[in-house]
């Protein structure tokens, strides 16, 4: 049996009038309009799926173009008593920490992390550091690590200030880790320069380790509970980015 419409009261009847043919029958009933504005199942995953990519490639670009500002500190060098060098990208890591060196930055060096720590040790010697001058920490397996196993040969030396040499976008992390592992020494950071700007980095051949670094940031945070966001692009301790 067909159903009677259900009578229209005043108030709608009167907002109804003079409205064009096609609205009629879309308002008759209170369900009609609604359910046109429903997503089919079908273009209602096509729309979440289109969301994630947005956000897929949103995310990382912002991520790249906010680098420099969000995981890099830069210090003025200025005088110290030891430059630590952090293994993990031996070549550009080393002839910073060389050319720190011969600028009188600091008297010696102590590189930190297994894998190329030696290798380091050669290429500034080939850059003309003396090699009675370099010692080598070559247990560490991570950043917490280099810090953990190379501040104790820091302090037999009585190393009040040290400059930590390491990739622009580890740098921050870097320092945290030291400073936590030893309050008592002033640490800076110089590490290797960016290669492009900030808004070429996606075709950095680093843009997938710089990502991962926000990762490896968070992480510290939980696991060793270092302070990495307890100071801004330039360090706290001495210098300016």
């Amino acid at each position: 049996m067909q159903q009677s419409p259900v009578p229209l009261g005043p108030e709608v009847a009167r907002r109804s009038a003079g409205r064009p043919r096609w609205w009629s029958g879309m308002t008759t009933d209170g369900m009609t309009l609604r359910h046109r504005l429903v997503l089919s199942p079908g273009a209602g995953l096509l729309l979440i799926a289109a969301l994630a990519v947005t956000a897929m490639i949103m995310l990382p670009a912002f991520g790249l173009l906010a680098a420099e500002r969000l995981l890099s500190v830069h210090s003025e060098a200025g005088s110290a008593d030891a430059i630590v060098v952090l293994g993990g990208d031996g070549p550009r890591r080393a002839y910073r920490a060389a050319s720190l060196y011969r600028a009188g930055v600091a008297p010696q060096v102590i590189i930190a992390g297994d894998g190329d720590c030696q290798f380091i040790r050669q290429m500034m010697i080939d850059r003309g550091v003396p090699g009675a001058v370099i010692q080598t920490e070559c247990r560490s397996r991570n950043t917490w690590e280099n810090a953990l196993f190379s501040v104790p040969m820091l302090i037999q030396a009585k190393v009040r200030r040290a400059v930590i040499v390491t990739s622009w976008f580890h740098s921050r992390r870097a320092l945290a880790c030291f400073r936590a592992v030893a309050p008592q020494v002033a640490f800076a950071s110089s590490p290797v320069e960016p290669e492009w700007p900030s808004w070429r980095l996606v075709a950095d051949p680093d843009s997938g380790r710089i990502l991962l670094e926000y990762v490896k940031v968070a992480w510290y945070m939980l696991r060793y509970g270092v302070d990495i966001t307890g100071f801004g692009g330039a360090d706290t301790q001495g210098g300016t980015s």
